[in-house]
């Protein structure tokens, strides 16, 4: 981890994650996977497709995988067709 990274597991304190959203820091709670499939309306399989691929915005904590919530919401709003 860089020292221009700030990461807490309980209550998000980040100024970079994946997907390139931009640095932000918020007391949200990290969701885990299958939290972020069923808020996105998607299988588990489906997420991970989507993660390898890099099109949904999440976080890297070593080896876990976590999701902001309100980045998951912004995700969906900036995807609506219509």
């Amino acid at each position: 981890m860089s020292p221009h990274e700030k990461v807490n597991c309980k209550h998000l304190a980040v100024d970079r994650c994946a997907y390139g959203m931009k640095k932000q820091t918020s007391s949200e709670t990290l969701l885990n996977k299958a939290e972020a499939a069923v808020r996105l309306g998607l299988s588990l399989r489906g997420l991970d497709r989507r993660i390898k691929h890099r099109t949904v915005p999440f976080i890297k904590l070593g080896r876990l995988v976590k999701f902001i919530p309100s980045d998951l919401d912004r995700f969906l709003k900036d995807h609506k067709l219509g």
